[in-house]
């Protein structure tokens, strides 16, 4: 479960840096598909939606803005420096970075 978790909240991270799903899936290394599942998984274990989209583009929701609020600051607080360099080596920088 925790492995799911990470990879869930990855995924999240990743698309909403990179402004949309394919992005995100290409900054992973992944197929859309995945990283869709991942995060309708994550909304649903949370209870709650972490991301509009609509047809042409996808925005946190106050609640996503939140939580990517909380996912930084644990990255960035709790992490051990080697294991954040590799855990953000593959999330680039997006337009809500």
């Amino acid at each position: 479960m925790q492995d799911d978790d990470f990879r869930q909240r990855e995924a999240f991270l990743a698309v909403v840096r990179a402004g949309s799903f394919s992005a995100g899936a290409r900054a992973l290394g992944r197929d859309v598909s995945i990283i869709s599942r991942r995060i309708a998984a994550l909304e649903k274990r949370l209870g709650i939606r972490l991301i509009e989209r609509t047809a042409r583009r996808i925005r946190p929701t106050e609640e996503g803005r939140r939580y990517r609020q909380i996912l930084n600051w644990q990255t960035n607080c709790c992490v051990k420096p080697k294991r954040k360099r590799v855990l953000w080596q593959h999330v680039r920088r997006g337009p809500f970075a």
